[in-house]
């Protein structure tokens, strides 16, 4: 707006009022209202973009986490189990009897693992500079061995009595 157009208008004196300055000043008050109010309403949805862009991060949309700047998203606490508590430690119960794999005397293959050098002072080793071993046995399941199919074949015999026809197995 024009300085001019901020000025106040003073209210024209019902004697110089005619009913066609009077219409005239109408007109151009509801052209004025008009145009105001659809400045009002491209300004309020731009607000609204703002405000929908503005509550973006990482969290709610594509965006990538390093454009959330110093502030993490505050998040949702995580659901707790609905399981109720048993009272007891958890883990193994006083007790109770655990089961593990014990070494075997006879394992089916043995492998042997001498280091070429000391590993402190880099000198060679041999096996007579050994004095005893530490052993772990790993225990493998056997490869799945492929299906094999067997076909049974029964002698069939022709009876030639009176049961003419019939099959014996």
């Amino acid at each position: 707006m024009t300085p001019a157009e901020d000025a106040p208008c003073t209210a024209p004196s019902h004697d110089a009022a005619t009913p066609a300055a009077l219409a005239e000043e109408n007109g151009r008050l509801r052209a004025e209202n008009a145009a105001l109010q659809e400045t009002i309403a491209v300004l309020l949805a731009r607000v609204a973009e703002l405000e929908r862009r503005l509550g973006l991060n990482s969290s709610n949309s594509g965006k990538p986490p390093s454009s959330d700047g110093l502030h993490k998203p505050r998040r949702e606490p995580r659901t707790r189990s609905l399981r109720e508590r048993s009272g007891k430690p958890p883990g193994g119960q006083k007790g109770h009897k655990g089961e593990t794999l014990r070494q075997v005397d006879a394992p089916g293959h043995t492998i042997e693992h001498y280091p070429e050098a000391c590993p402190a002072c880099g000198s060679a080793l041999t096996v007579a500079m050994s004095t005893g071993y530490g052993a772990r046995q790993v225990f493998d399941l056997p490869e799945p061995r492929p299906l094999t199919v067997t076909e049974h074949h029964l002698p069939v015999r022709a009876l030639r009595a009176a049961d003419a026809g019939r099959f014996s197995r």
